[in-house]
């Protein structure tokens, strides 16, 4: 299945190196160091970095496992995940990375070709829990403030991809009919099958995992609304097709919008779920933007409070000195804050991350 994909940054900033201590039976402790980059609440998984002062080329392994772990023996590190490693171009050393998506303690063998065995470990507390919400890409449509705590007000709108559950449509013949959520009826009128370029122009007569399914909803009226994730474009005229793609879940297939060629099929098609939510934010929200200069900052993802954000909002000299740029209308996900003790979610947002769109 060849959709197109959103890709976001790895939501790293480079704000503050914190090793953990470990355990070691074979080395000392100073040949190897384990980090996570940022210190900052996140809520989309956390990047840890190992780090070795021996050389690539005598390195035969680095591996990372949860739990705390603090012998060499092969025995403890049964299923242990192999991490890739390489030269980091600042230091010389040799440097491995991994994301972990719960807090937790995680441990790391590095393991040298001569035998011996290192291991060190980190405890990571920052990752929150994600309310339903925050799956679903949103648009800030107005920031207003400060009040009088300096806190703004944003209103958003949440948008989700319009699925149809697999079940209801693998197996199902050309002509047949499947409802498309609350939007109606929609008749299948090809089902196409990839050829040997990864094509969709060989013509099926049922729905496969791998189709690319062809409808045309009964009523367009009941389908106006339905928005590209790309150009905001809304559909309403007769004969609108659209294509369905199984997921990489494989649990539902997803709407897509159709180009010139039925092979096109390639924006997700997304639904407004939510209207005019309004969130709070302060200083102790933060903002991820997505379009930072590659000289600056690399792969690395920045970090700004909102006032930060503000100051470049509507400045584009200081986007262009700062590296920085600033867009209205970019999708983001957003994350409201967790409270422990309600054990609800509230209505002050933790964090924003803007979702890059190549």
């Amino acid at each position: 299945m060849k959709l197109k994909k959103i890709i976001t940054g790895l939501f790293l900033c480079a704000i503050a190196v914190i090793a953990a201590g470990g355990i070691y039976t074979n080395a000392a402790s100073k040949k190897v160091t384990v980090y996570m980059e940022s210190t900052v609440t996140t809520h989309s998984g956390e990047y840890i970095y190992v780090l070795t002062s021996i050389k690539k080329k005598n390195v035969a392994s680095i591996e990372y496992k949860a739990g705390s772990i603090k012998k060499t023996a092969d025995k403890y590190w049964k299923d242990a995940e192999d991490i890739t490693f390489y030269t980091d171009d600042e230091t010389g050393k040799t440097k491995a990375g991994f994301r972990v998506y719960e807090n937790g303690t995680y441990s790391v063998r590095v393991t040298a070709k001569s035998g011996k065995k290192y291991v060190k470990r980190i405890k990571i507390n920052n990752i929150e829990p994600c309310s339903d919400r925050s799956i679903l890409d949103a648009r800030i449509k107005e920031f207003s403030g400060p009040d009088k705590k300096g806190e703004y007000t944003i209103t958003v709108d949440y948008y989700g991809l319009v699925t149809v559950e697999a079940s209801k449509v693998l197996g199902r013949n050309l002509g047949d009919k499947v409802r498309i959520g609350d939007r109606g009826i929609a008749k299948i009128v090809e089902i196409l099958g990839e050829d040997s370029d990864h094509e969709y122009t060989v013509q099926q007569t049922k729905v496969q995992a791998t189709s690319c399914v062809v409808l045309i909803p009964d009523d367009p009226k009941s389908f106006y609304g339905i928005k590209s994730e790309d150009d905001d474009i809304y559909y309403s005229y007769n004969g609108y097709r659209f294509g369905l793609f199984m997921s990489y879940s494989g649990d539902v297939f997803v709407a897509c919008q159709a180009y010139d060629e039925p092979e096109e099929y390639r924006d997700e098609l997304y639904d407004k779920v939510y209207s005019n939510v309004k969130l709070k934010v302060n200083d102790k929200t933060v903002i991820r933007p997505a379009y930072t200069e590659w000289s600056k900052y690399g792969m690395k993802t920045v970090t700004l409070s909102v006032s930060e954000y503000l100051a470049l909002r509507n400045n584009r000299e200081l986007q262009e000195e700062k590296g920085i740029y600033v867009y209205e209308g970019v999708g983001v996900w957003i994350y409201e804050s967790y409270d422990k003790k309600t054990g609800e979610f509230t209505d002050y947002v933790s964090e924003i991350v803007e979702i890059y769109t190549p």
